[in-house]
């Protein structure tokens, strides 16, 4: 915040920067001096989104004994701010620097009010200056929001790719700020946890586990899809650790995943945070393997969080895994 090279006699309902003793000058009726009732502490100063915030107010008065308003003066944008707005409004009040006690004065008030429902940024800056017959002052100040997250999200199943059930998923803005546009974040997984009760300690390709995946939020709250089944999280096809777990009568049996799900904006700098509870996200398989001719027949289940259980026949045989399979006592 700066001020010109005239003194200002700043008050006390709220503190703010106090420059001294209030410079003077003569007026038709008196010695003048600029007062202040309230206003922001600091230059850099951190504000609610969506609500008009007061940033300062001031006026040019005449000095004891006097007491009287002599310029409420006037407040002209010299910056404009990028993702609020700037408003000036008369109100009254007290002076803060303990002048003319139970007196009250008019004041020139300026306001900023942030107005946008993204996180592309979370700061903005803008200049003004307060201009009265006697007196000037250059305000600029810069501002912080907080950083808004989902709460949460809903997830659809939308079909299958193969052995993997797709889900897409609806972030859920905060209940305040319904119409929030999170498009353009990127959301990934983390693995919490997993439980594979088909692994039989022999298949090469380990147990089922999470391999974190990203993706970008499109349409203000959708982002997906995210798969989940066999060979979504593993280094193997879908079908080779199913026709092998069939093969080995381990079925029926599968693997439960615990996913937490992190979010990171353009205005966290690559930093990313959790949003949501963790998901449980699980995968079964059932059937068996034919003696005849070793084809894999059943069913196999995708599901993620609180999404219903998803279900598809599924057909294996010899081919999706040769040298596996062969090496196997089915």
């Amino acid at each position: 915040m700066r001020y010109s090279h005239r003194s200002i006699a700043i008050s006390a309902l709220v503190t703010a920067l106090c420059l001294g003793a209030p410079a003077q000058t003569a007026s038709a009726e008196g010695k003048t001096a600029v007062g202040a009732s309230m206003g922001i502490t600091s230059a850099a100063t951190s504000i609610p989104r969506y609500k008009k915030t007061l940033m300062a107010q001031h006026t040019e008065y005449n000095l004891p004994p006097v007491c009287t308003n002599f310029d409420p003066g006037s407040w002209a944008v010299t910056t404009k701010p990028k993702s609020g707005k700037v408003t000036t409004a008369t109100i009254t009040g007290h002076l803060a620097n303990g002048d003319c006690p139970g007196k009250t004065f008019t004041f020139v008030a300026i306001y900023y009010e942030w107005t946008e429902h993204n996180n592309k940024s979370n700061t903005d800056t803008f200049s003004a200056t307060w201009t009265s017959k006697d007196y000037t002052y250059p305000l600029t100040v810069d501002l912080t929001v907080p950083i808004v997250r989902p709460t949460g999200e809903t997830t659809a199943f939308t079909g299958w790719a193969e052995t993997r059930g797709l889900w897409e998923q609806t972030l859920k803005p905060p209940s305040n700020d319904p119409d929030f546009d999170f498009t353009g974040e990127t959301v990934k997984e983390t693995s919490v946890g997993a439980r594979d009760t088909c692994y039989d300690g022999q298949f090469p390709f380990g147990q089922a586990s999470l391999t974190p995946h990203m993706w970008t939020v499109h349409d203000k709250v959708i982002w997906g899809p995210d798969g989940v089944g066999w060979g979504a999280n593993q280094g193997s096809g879908g079908g080779c650790a199913i026709e092998y777990y069939r093969c080995v009568k381990k079925t029926p049996c599968g693997f439960t995943l615990q996913q937490q799900m992190q979010i990171s904006s353009p205005a966290d700098k690559g930093a990313f945070v959790d949003f949501g509870p963790v998901n449980t996200l699980s995968s079964n398989i059932e059937g068996i393997t034919l003696p005849f001719n070793k084809s894999g027949l059943g069913n196999i289940t995708s599901q993620r969080a609180s999404g219903a259980p998803q279900s598809q026949f599924w057909l294996t045989g010899p081919l999706n895994c040769p040298k596996i399979v062969s090496l196997s006592k089915c």
